[in-house]
């Protein structure tokens, strides 16, 4: 349950400033990395050490430790931009551990002060870990981040007025450094377009993201909302019929397998089976 608590804390924390990952993603020039099954589909990211350690780490379950450790090995050893140091991994799989064990209350009810204490303890117990110069190579931007967070969140607490907010919140915000800029502009954005979804007439929610996005950008959501739709509904039907196949008394396992095998080829592109398998990895998990 701290896990849990914790990781949606850093999460709802990062999304709050409108966090956005560097796409960066670079291929290294030796042997590829064997990933897990759900990361297929992608490339390692090595937009930075934490960066990749974090994407190796999120297999975690797919693979256990000793087979994470192989990858990190692995791109360490291999030529690439980026140096990958395995010792420093260790160091961060102790701190990552370490770090489960921080109790902060919700969210939600966390005052301006309570953040910050959180904020705190976490800066203690990268002092713990690492030495000023990887804190700030591993933790510069989210550290940062989330001191902004705090000041956001300090600002929303005690201004009365919302005209005096506002331009509170812009006087903090010049002050930034240029991504953290960018990062709350962008939060600003998907809040607006949030709202418009919750708009029912279509037409307006149209109008609202031309207004947002401009019409190019409102059309290509608009066509991401159909895919959407026709994704979820292609979803449904297949499990309706991949529940029949399973509650068959006539026939064999192997032959159930490899029935839904086709169904999946039937109902999906290729690009997508990967995701569906672990849909119904997670829909079976929840009967």
């Amino acid at each position: 349950m701290k896990k849990v608590t914790l990781v949606t804390i850093l999460l709802t924390t990062l999304s709050a400033v409108g966090v956005t990952f560097y796409n960066s993603f670079t291929s290294s020039k030796r042997h590829p990395i064997e990933q897990a099954i759900s990361q297929q589909d992608t490339q390692p990211d090595l937009s930075s050490q934490k960066a990749f350690y974090d994407y190796t780490l999120s297999s975690l379950g797919e693979q256990n430790f000793e087979q994470i450790d192989q990858r990190v090995q692995q791109q360490a050893t291999n030529e690439s931009e980026l140096a990958i140091s395995s010792s420093l991994f260790d160091t961060y799989k102790e701190y990552k551990r370490a770090l489960t064990e921080l109790t902060p209350l919700s969210i939600h009810a966390m005052t301006a002060d309570d953040f910050e204490q959180f904020h705190l303890a976490i800066i203690e117990l990268q002092e713990q870990f690492f030495t000023d110069q990887q804190i700030n190579e591993l933790f510069g931007d989210e550290n940062a981040l989330r001191e902004f967070a705090i000041e956001k969140k300090r600002i929303n607490e005690y201004s009365l007025d919302g005209n005096s907010s506002n331009e509170q919140l812009e006087m903090v915000l010049s002050q930034q450094p240029e991504f953290i800029q960018k990062a709350e502009r962008n939060n600003q954005l998907v809040t607006q377009l949030i709202h418009s979804t919750e708009l029912k007439d279509s037409q307006q929610q149209y109008l609202e993201r031309v207004s947002i996005v401009g019409e190019e950008g409102a059309k290509r959501l608009e066509a991401l909302d159909e895919n959407r739709q026709r994704f979820s509904q292609q979803l449904s039907e297949f499990f309706q019929q991949r529940e029949s196949i399973l509650a068959s008394n006539e026939i064999s396992n192997i032959d159930k397998s490899k029935q839904i095998a086709q169904l999946r080829t039937e109902y999906f592109d290729t690009s997508q089976l990967k995701r569906v398998e672990a849909l119904e990895r997670i829909h079976d998990s929840g009967k």
